[in-house]
């Protein structure tokens, strides 16, 4: 049994008309500590699940995933997968063949490093605290998780949010553009 979510303030709900009518373009949740960014996450997987889509939340450290998997888990009726670089080599072998062979759809949750799991029909991506530094990858391979995810997405025609209390300017300033 999943657990009941208390109804989105009229705020909440606003920005979710505004992200479910511009899912085609990435979209930034901006709001403060507390105001429920987490809620809108929550709703928008659980639409993009009742489709047969997947879902895969990225969080700026390892330590942020379990308590966010756990809010995940007890409103979502779907397996969530906490999938990071601090799992042994079997387990994380087993959460891949997990993830590659699954005819259902998943959420999968981590930081950076979970871009580059096996997952198919991906409908949703979230990049929680988009702000952070951590989503730079400064060694071999560079890249820049935002920029990942946004391929990502692209290639699955998934959604794309990004949220934070504090954007960097540069990403407000892309994100502006493209709306």
């Amino acid at each position: 049994a999943t657990k009941e979510l208390p109804p989105l303030t009229k705020e909440q709900d606003r920005t979710l008309t505004g992200l479910i009518k511009s899912k085609d373009t990435p979209s930034l949740i901006h709001g403060d500590t507390g105001t429920g960014k987490t809620r809108l996450y929550i709703e928008l997987a659980r639409r993009c699940l009742e489709t047969g889509k997947s879902v895969l939340v990225l969080t700026p450290e390892i330590g942020l995933t379990p308590q966010l998997a756990e809010e995940f888990r007890i409103c979502l009726n779907y397996p969530v997968l906490i999938l990071h670089s601090n799992l042994t080599g079997t387990q994380r072998r087993n959460l891949w063949l997990q993830i590659l062979y699954a005819t259902g759809p998943l959420v999968i949750i981590g930081p950076r490093s979970a871009l580059f799991a096996p997952l198919e029909n991906i409908g949703l991506i979230v990049v929680d605290e988009a702000h952070d530094n951590s989503y730079k990858q400064d060694q071999l391979p560079h890249y820049h998780a935002l920029r990942v995810a946004g391929k990502l997405a692209q290639l699955h025609n998934a959604q794309l949010a990004f949220g934070s209390a504090t954007p960097l300017v540069s990403e407000y300033s892309i994100l502006k553009s493209k709306q």
